[in-house]
């Protein structure tokens, strides 16, 4: 089989505390239907 390439993770900037409360309080991100479907359609 075809190995991929590994993935390069992004670095991501320092966060400070108000902006992370901020995030993990705004609202629920929707999922997306398609993902929602396949992980019904793998049970």
């Amino acid at each position: 089989m075809v190995r991929s390439k590994p993935r390069v993770k992004k670095e991501k900037p320092p966060e400070t505390t108000e902006e992370f409360v901020q995030r993990v309080n705004s609202e629920a991100r929707k999922r997306n239907g398609l993902k929602q479907n396949l992980k019904g359609a793998r049970r």
